[in-house]
């Protein structure tokens, strides 16, 4: 997303994207001297120096933000129902009226990627946690919560067995692909404030 702000006498262009991966960079955009906001910074240390960009990286405001945030933004993409944080917390919680097979169909429509989901498919999804990214580790406050399911990015080994135990649907929907549009609900507000050209640059990422 390339949003130019009007500041005195310059003028900064700023490209957004979800992970500045520079390998996966374009030459071209590369050799250009580029000024990139992200939520999750640097990937990929060796071009780094030969690069003519500079970052600035928001992760945890960004995924937090009430508005333009990834965890809000995810939920109105995926059509979560009077969705709403949790008190110090950076999960959100909201409701559905699908099953669990049918919200595997819309992650998928959505987020173009098949979310790995543990649990039955045919159980009914009433209440839903969330939260972007890599926040399986976050499982236990979805438990306390009493959700039906608790999607997030990431998945790791002793997760499935966490959600058996407890009788909670775990949805993995890839840590990139939930939270791409975060980065871009914000560049949209700065440019529907400042009146500034914009467009999201996807730097794909299969996990």
């Amino acid at each position: 997303m390339v949003c130019k702000l009007k500041a005195r006498k310059k003028s900064i262009k700023l490209s957004a994207v979800s992970a500045l991966i520079l390998p996966l960079l374009s030459e071209q955009l590369m050799k250009r001297r580029m000024q990139f906001l992200s939520i999750m910074g640097f990937f990929g240390r060796t071009t780094r120096r030969q690069s003519q960009v500079n970052l600035f990286a928001y992760h945890l405001p960004l995924d937090a933000h009430p508005d333009v945030g990834n965890n809000a933004q995810l939920g109105k993409l995926l059509g979560i129902n009077n969705m709403s944080p949790v008190a110090n917390s950076l999960l959100w919680t909201g409701e559905l009226e699908l099953n669990v097979g049918e919200f595997g169909v819309e992650i998928d429509s959505a987020l173009q990627r098949a979310p790995l989901i543990i649990g039955d498919q045919s159980a009914n999804i009433k209440r839903i946690a969330w939260c972007t990214g890599a926040a399986q580790g976050f499982i236990d406050q979805a438990v306390e919560l009493g959700v039906d399911a608790y999607l997030t990015g990431e998945v790791s080994e002793q997760t499935p067995a966490t959600a058996l135990e407890n009788d909670l649907v775990f949805i993995s929907a890839g840590h990139h692909a939930t939270e791409r549009y975060g980065v871009q609900a914000l560049c949209q507000h700065l440019s529907d404030k400042f009146g500034c050209q914009h467009q999201y640059i996807e730097i794909d990422n299969c996990v």
